[in-house]
């Protein structure tokens, strides 16, 4: 295209070279922004490209709400600014994308995130702030590293496999941000992110099983818990304070184990039930209700940390 001319000057010849073969182009001659903003899905038509590196210019195609399945995936891309217009990524999208060093999104307008859509990607994400998201798939960052995950309204997650984790690296991930209608934390959701300091589950009710096990947790506050479930805390060596709400009815085994909490508050007036193996509370200065105090000294299990129980009004922290 002619210098100065209203064509996008694509970086990247073998960019404009796909898209030329692809149609975009009006005149056969160059693309326009007009061109560009008509289109309304680039298929699979990166798939496997071993040429293209730099495509800052997808900005432009402001008609595509969707990127389709496999639509980077394997190619040797190196940086892309996906257009704003883009709300659901499809699976794979960026499966295996291992030359990638930057995927700009505007996560804020993200609704839907595909299965493996970020995959082995070697693309750093340091603040996927996806607070409008409604789903996300199986193993949708495995492998890829992520600082920071809002994961917007997503109210329930399934399926989840504890040993590939679907958010990211294990070892990267430093905060997670749930939903307000999360209140199920499901089992081993977070299980080993070491790195995982922060996480909100101020409106959690249950926890499944091991859901932060491992984790690099520094404090929790359950404020509306019911049930601690089976081993959500355990080897979160990093634990130092931990709040149950005034709800909190039962705290299952395993959950004071491999940790060594400083300060647990529980503000139930009546003791919950509390499981065995949680003999590191023995290290703890546990707050309670000032006036159920000797409820908790003389309640089963809980007699065994007489010594460490007190009234919340003691508490300086």
């Amino acid at each position: 295209p002619t210098a100065g001319s209203d064509y996008i000057k694509f970086a990247d010849q073998a960019v404009f070279d796909v898209l030329m073969a692809n149609g975009v182009s009006s005149d056969g001659v160059g693309i326009t922004k007009d061109d560009a903003a008509r289109v309304t899905s680039i298929g699979q038509w990166f798939r496997n490209n071993g040429l293209i590196k730099s495509f800052n210019e997808f900005a432009y195609f402001v008609a595509l709400t969707k990127l389709d399945t496999y639509a980077f995936a394997y190619s040797s891309i190196e940086e892309i600014t996906l257009p704003p217009s883009v709300a659901s990524i499809g699976q794979y999208a960026f499966y295996q994308t291992k030359n990638a060093r930057a995927i700009d999104i505007i996560w804020e307008n993200v609704t839907t995130i595909g299965n493996q859509a970020f995959q082995d990607t070697s693309a750093v994400f340091d603040n996927v702030n996806a607070e409008n998201l409604t789903s996300i798939g199986v193993q949708a960052f495995t492998n890829t590293s992520v600082k920071r995950l809002n994961l917007g309204k997503i109210a329930v997650i399934a399926g989840q496999d504890p040993n590939v984790g679907w958010f990211g690296k294990k070892s990267d991930l430093e905060e997670a941000v749930i939903s307000p209608s999360m209140i199920n934390l499901p089992t081993r959701l977070f299980y080993r992110y070491t790195a995982l300091k922060k996480i909100n589950v101020e409106n959690v009710q249950t926890t499944g099983g091991s859901c932060l096990a491992g984790s690099g947790v520094e404090e929790l506050n359950f404020k509306s818990i019911i049930t601690l479930n089976d081993s959500c805390c355990l080897d979160t060596t990093k634990l130092k304070k931990i709040t149950l709400g005034a709800n909190c009815t039962s705290i299952v085994q395993n959950n004071f184990r491999g940790n060594s909490v400083d300060v647990v508050i529980i503000e139930a007036v009546t003791p919950p039930t509390l499981g065995g193996s949680n003999g590191t509370l023995a290290n703890s200065n546990i707050y309670v209700p000032d006036a159920s105090v000797d409820s908790y000294k003389s309640a089963s299990v809980w007699s065994n940390y007489a010594a460490n129980i007190k009234g919340i009004s003691e508490y300086q922290g």
